[in-house]
């Protein structure tokens, strides 16, 4: 993992940037916090292209950086915070069903789509009908 300074190493680094490069300290935070905006809108690309089902591969040709860095990308942009994730997982869209569509004598007949055993019945009889063996015989 890559080394993380903290805020306060961030600034010094910024301060001896800026005097190294004899411009000001503003200027510095203005060009990196471009930088850092660029990173962020690449870095929603690149997660947006692997949600699509790209490789790793086929992304960081595309990108021009290596596989290991869309890994790490990716693995940062799906680690959600904790207020997310059941968005994420679809658990406050779901609702409880009314009852077991596969249990039809819990349901009753008269649910719309439902269809009544007496149909089905003669449905399948007349299918049957038509593939039966005798009816094929040559006469």
């Amino acid at each position: 993992m890559a080394f993380q300074p903290t805020a306060w190493e961030e600034i010094q680094q910024e301060n001896n940037f800026a005097s190294i490069m004899s411009v000001s300290e503003c200027t510095v935070r203005d060009l990196l916090s471009r930088i850092d905006k660029d990173a962020k809108v690449r870095n929603r690309r690149i997660f947006a292209l692997w949600m699509a089902c790209h490789t790793q591969e086929e992304i960081a040709e595309r990108e021009g950086i290596t596989k290991e860095t869309v890994s790490e990308i990716c693995r940062e942009m799906a680690d959600l915070p904790k207020s997310d994730k059941a968005a994420a997982e679809h658990a406050t869209e779901f609702t409880v069903p009314i009852y077991n569509v596969w249990k039809q004598q819990e349901i009753g007949g008269s649910h719309p789509g439902v269809t009544p055993p007496a149909a089905i019945a003669v449905l399948i009889s007349s299918i049957v009908g038509i593939f039966d063996s005798s009816q094929l015989r040559p006469q």
